[in-house]
């Protein structure tokens, strides 16, 4: 009886496995948003630092003005213009309940463009978000509705484009849809790494790269050649696993990841969609430790106990299995990317009945034990830090050493806890300043501090006697005083103030320490409309009909940074 049950939970546990990528989505519903054949440089679910990549990346060969068409009718429900995140970006509602997303934008059509020019000035601000009523602005499919850029946090020109369930705003893996991707190479898989899952916190047994050498050619893929031994116990394993989606200079990530032992399904994760609210899952999902030590991203074949993203298909023992015996087992992992394209990689295990697993992990040093069901909170030394509740993924023993400071802190240097340990939220930091000249209370912030003296900006300020802040990482914490204000440096004038640029003035603005809060440029008494390239320190004001011309310019610029340091500038320019 106990046969045929285990039987059944296989055979069901292969039918959800199968039904998993069976959702219907519309296809040729959407056009492509390029007039072309996309070519990726990054997928939907790439890995990046602290989230999983929401949409898809389409090369535009380090051009920027590339037409921008509306994949489908629709209205523009959502507009955001920001110097940071998706930069110029439009969101189109759809009336098959999804939404389409175009970001990083260089410029918007004339009549968005327009629309949103009156509403910066009239709130007199770049930064804007705006929600126009249904219908307000229409689109056909095959509109040009923007142009390619580079704007916001983006790191080349591209433009990233997504599908959304408009409802509850997940995005959806666009190549779902039919859209015409060129994707001729199968994944491949780079390393494997064996854990001992049973502590509090994984710990690697094997790390092994794929050298032609150790491994076999098979019709499904791939075997490494060495059997391998290990002590018996509970274990997990990893790999690196990545996809050719356009060439095979960049490493992209794959659609699907399976694993199986003795022909039993243990694992299985597929890139179809996932909510905004469980991105930073990411740091669960992949070996964190590895990531800061190494950069290098190793995808974990189990499940941690706080790793709550839906990506995952509920299989036994959530990927971690006891090696008990000595017989020979087999492991096989398959990667397949969003066309279907497949590779497998085979392992044979066996264990080492006399040696086994230690159930423990004993830290360099434990202060107190942090767990991820309630707010944790420790203090001494002048430092309190809080720990709220589903900030850690796993039981954590908190560590504490205190440092001296330099001559950048105001306070000493407090090492808080491990720097590889992820967080899924953010953690507060309250330190106690050394200083007693209370004038300099609100200019001071928390900060990072690093390996030879350099520090960096967390942020925050005073409050009842402590200068607190939050976190996204345990780290090295000080508090550092920041009273020098940004400076603006004015590029293309000559030195008889002629502005030699006649298309747009330009202006490098940057900040030492906190960072730059606002700005404004005004013009004759009249505020414009200068945009901010927070990337590259960079104001720019296009001059436009309204810019008088062969005149005197009397030009105001205010920079403030996030600790009230401040910066007034005021020029007489010359335009020709």
């Amino acid at each position: 009886m106990g046969k045929l049950r285990f039987l059944c939970c296989v055979l069901l546990a292969l039918l959800q496995g199968e039904a998993v990528a069976q959702h219907a989505y519309p296809q040729d519903y959407f056009r492509s948003p390029l007039d072309t054949t996309l070519l990726l440089s990054a997928p939907f679910g790439q890995l990046r630092d602290n989230h999983f990549h929401s949409g898809i990346d389409i090369r535009t060969f380090e051009k920027e003005g590339l037409p921008v068409y509306a994949v489908a009718d629709g209205w523009v429900a959502r507009i955001k213009i920001s110097p940071f995140g998706y930069g110029k970006a439009i969101y189109v509602d759809h009336p098959n309940g999804y939404t389409s997303v175009y970001a990083h934008l260089s410029r918007l059509n004339d009549s968005i463009g327009s629309y949103i020019k009156r509403e910066q000035y009239r709130k007199e601000s770049f930064d804007i978000e705006l929600f126009p009523k249904k219908h307000l602005i229409p689109v056909k499919k095959g509109d040009i509705i923007a142009y390619t850029g580079n704007s916001g946090g983006s790191t080349g020109p591209h433009l990233h484009f997504e599908l959304r369930n408009t409802k509850t705003e997940y995005p959806i893996n666009p190549l779902l849809f039919n859209l015409p991707v060129l994707d001729t190479d199968a994944p491949f898989f780079k390393s494997f790494s064996i854990y001992n899952v049973m502590p509090n916190r994984p710990l690697p047994i094997l790390q092994q790269k794929l050298f032609p050498a150790k491994t076999q050619k098979i019709p499904e893929g791939y075997r490494f050649t060495d059997t391998i031994d290990l002590p018996t116990g509970i274990i997990g394993f990893g790999v690196e696993a990545f996809d050719f989606i356009t060439d095979k200079e960049r490493e992209q990530n794959i659609y699907t990841l399976q694993m199986q032992i003795d022909t039993v399904p243990f694992f299985r994760m597929e890139m179809e969609a996932f909510a905004f609210s469980d991105t930073k899952y990411i740091n669960a999902h992949i070996d964190y430790e590895r990531l800061i030590k190494e950069r290098v991203r190793v995808q974990k074949c189990f499940i941690d106990d706080g790793n709550r993203v839906d990506i995952y298909q509920t299989l036994p023992a959530k990927g971690k299995y006891w090696l008990k015996d000595s017989l020979t087992h087999t492991v096989k992992f398959m990667a397949k990317d969003a066309s279907g394209k497949s590779i497998e990689l085979h392992l044979l295990i066996r264990g080492k009945v006399n040696d086994q697993l230690s159930a423990y992990y004993l830290p360099e040093c434990s202060y107190d034990r942090f767990v991820p069901t309630r707010d944790n909170v420790f203090q001494m030394y002048g430092v309190r830090i809080e720990v709220p509740k589903g900030a850690l993924y796993d039981t954590m023993d908190f560590c504490i050493k205190t440092l001296p400071g330099n001559k950048r802190t105001a306070s000493k240097i407090f090492k808080l806890g491990d720097s590889y340990t992820p967080l899924h939220s953010n953690i507060h930091i309250n330190i106690k300043p050394d200083k007693k000249d209370t004038a300099l209370f609100d200019k001071m912030i928390v900060g990072r501090a690093f390996d030879k003296g350099g520090v960096g900006a967390v942020g925050g300020g005073y409050n009842r006697g402590w200068i607190t802040a939050s976190s996204r990482v345990f780290g090295d914490f000080a508090i550092l005083v920041d009273t020098v204000a940004p400076r603006a440096t004015f590029k293309n004038i000559s030195r008889d103030s002629i502005c030699t640029d006649t298309s747009a003035l330009k202006i490098v603005i940057t900040d030492n320490l906190s960072g730059i809060s606002e700005y404004s440029l005004r013009i004759n008494g009249k505020w414009v409309l200068a945009e901010y390239d927070a990337k590259n320190d960079l104001l720019m004001y296009e001059y436009d009909s309204n810019t008088p011309r062969r005149t005197k310019l009397n030009v105001e610029l205010i920079v403030i940074d996030r600790k009230d340091n401040f910066t007034r500038i005021s020029k007489e320019l010359y335009l020709l």
